[in-house]
């Protein structure tokens, strides 16, 4: 993926969220992780189904890509 300068996080976040549609399918949203399962996340992918929540670890691992 080549990412360029002027990028902006929401534009960078739409292409990772895009790349990765096979992982939403088969991992469970965060929102949800407490009620189907007693395991915590263990720093692999996560994602949250509420649009306004993002990944802080997501959001600086892209910026530092650009």
């Amino acid at each position: 993926m080549v990412i360029g300068d002027t990028a902006s996080l929401a534009e960078l976040l739409e292409r990772y969220d895009a790349e990765h549609d096979l992982l939403r399918d088969l991992v469970i949203a965060e929102e949800d992780r407490a009620r189907f399962t007693a395991s915590k996340s263990s720093g692999e992918y996560r994602w949250f189904r509420s649009p306004n929540v993002i990944c802080i670890e997501k959001a600086r691992r892209l910026r530092r890509r650009r």
